[in-house]
């Protein structure tokens, strides 16, 4: 019954609602052909003149909208303007704010490439044609009546003159030096219409790839030695077809050396060649000079042919090492030297093995063990390792592994694989370090890994998991006991 009585009172209100509403257009309309009839009535009467009679005469008017013609340079340009009643009243034509033509009379006798279309007291048309466009004659080009000293009714047109762009002048020009850190502030003057799109080109190196920036101005806040090289600034419009104008400039940024060395760390053995090599950058072109440091005191490498030589390739500068005994172990140093500062790059040549590499770790989910794999480089065959591990909260208190050697996989590589079984539910830490004829390497760098609780989950503790994961009996309750809400309240509706 309840359900009848509130859909009865909500078809009362919806038709109570669209009764009030259908009324309001019909008189809105009629509000506004009354509103038309009056505008029509008060339209088409005539202004009295002065005697209080109508005037019949209809003053003259110019017909053309003004417009923008675009043509290319040394073609024809046709100006319209033409008249409606234009009687007797004086017309007149102008380029920018210039007096060209007033009537038929041209101020300029000596232009000839300035002249009217035809008799415009006759035929209403009062044309300009332009013959032999030059780009002096871009801008505006103006049309008037002159019916009063203050009242002189005319239009404009806009004159563009395609023209093909081209480069006045780039700024710096030639070769320009900068230091690095400094400002960087190119610029690119053009000239064409339509207004040409400037591009530039930044050649680094012959082998890299050019990097393009848009615009007339370019800009670098704070220059690299990166930024050495030749900008190109290219210029076109659409008009130049293949041959786009262009201009170059050539950057150079005045540095301090600059070193990299292929390898910090070299592993070597005796009666073998240990290869140096610093790549060095820098302008001025550094000079460069090798060291070595021996007992405390350091010596210049001079190539004598035999223990030492020394080579280059470009900005690669080369040492190579006869090492004879380990005499020749020890740290070499690059030096490279220019107006603008010293650099140098120190590299350690021994023969023990390099540090250990952690390649991989295994840990296991359902054993108390962590599987670890290492890589080692040696040139002289691993004797022996040595493996420490040790709780986090407790480093004092490690225990040691020594284990066994197998033989290298390949050339200098070696390969070493342990599992750490028997730990405790807390956190490790795991180093590595090998040996051989020159002694023992460096530690590997510390892994942390966890012990795993071996016990497993008992049947209670799945079945609370079951039951948060929503399937679990407590989930199928609570859908249960929605469903019969669900339709205790559609009975009542009903």
């Amino acid at each position: 019954m309840k359900c009848f009585t509130t859909i009865t009172l909500g078809l009362l209100f919806a038709l109570l609602f669209i009764e009030s509403g259908l009324c309001r257009p019909e008189n809105r309309d009629l509000e506004e052909e009354q509103n038309d009839e009056e505008g029509e009535g008060g339209e088409g009467e005539e202004e009295p003149n002065d005697q209080g009679a109508p005037d019949s005469r209809r003053p003259p008017i110019i017909k053309t909208q003004p417009m923008t013609i675009t043509v290319e340079k040394g073609q024809t340009a046709i100006l319209p303007c033409e008249f409606q009643d234009l009687g007797d009243t004086q017309t007149m034509w102008l380029m920018n704010s210039q007096q060209l033509f007033i009537g038929a009379y041209k101020f300029d006798q000596r232009n000839t490439r300035f002249n009217l279309t035809s008799k415009h007291e006759e035929t209403g048309i009062y044309n300009l044609k332009i013959t032999n466009v030059t780009s002096a004659d871009a801008g505006i080009w103006t049309c008037k009546l002159l019916l009063t000293q203050t009242h002189q009714p005319h239009i404009s047109h806009k004159l563009e003159v395609k023209l093909p762009a081209a480069i006045q002048k780039i700024e710096p020009s030639g070769v320009h030096k900068v230091r690095k850190g400094s400002p960087l502030h190119l610029k690119c003057e053009v000239t064409g219409s339509p207004i040409p799109e400037v591009k530039w080109i930044h050649k680094h190196r012959r082998d890299s790839r050019p990097v393009e920036h848009r615009g007339d101005e370019l800009t670098i806040a704070k220059v690299d030695r990166t930024d050495s090289g030749f900008y190109e600034c290219t210029a076109d419009n659409g008009l130049n077809g293949t041959d786009r104008p262009s201009a170059t400039v050539e950057v150079i940024v005045l540095f301090a050396p600059e070193i990299a060395a292929k390898k910090d760390i070299i592993n070597t053995a005796e009666n073998t060649d240990a290869e140096l090599i610093c790549t060095v950058h820098g302008h001025p072109t550094p000079k460069v000079t090798w060291f070595k440091e021996m007992n405390g005191k350091v010596t210049e490498v001079i190539d004598d042919g035999s223990r030492y030589k020394l080579s280059n390739s470009g900005n690669q500068h080369i040492l190579t090492v006869d090492i004879n005994d380990s005499s020749d172990f020890g740290n070499y140093s690059c030096v490279a030297t220019n107006e603008y500062g010293e650099t140098q790059r120190k590299i350690e040549v021994f023969g023990t093995p390099l540090a250990p590499v952690i390649q991989q770790v295994t840990n296991s989910t359902k054993n108390p063990w962590s599987n670890f794999k290492w890589k080692i480089v040696s040139s002289s065959p691993i004797l022996e390792y040595e493996l420490k591990y040790w709780k986090s909260t407790n480093p004092e208190k490690f225990h040691t592994v020594r284990l066994p050697v197998q033989n290298a996989v390949s050339g200098n590589i070696y390969e070493l694989e342990h599992a750490i079984a028997d730990v405790e539910n807390t956190k490790y830490e795991v180093v590595l370090r090998a040996m051989n004829t020159y002694g023992w390497s460096k530690f590997s760098e510390k892994h942390y890994f966890a012990g795993v609780q071996s016990d497993s989950a008992s049947p209670d503790v799945l079945e609370n998991i079951k039951s948060k994961d929503g399937t679990g009996a407590g989930a199928r309750s609570t859908i249960s006991a929605l469903v019969l809400l669900v339709t205790v309240v559609a009975s009542l509706c009903c």
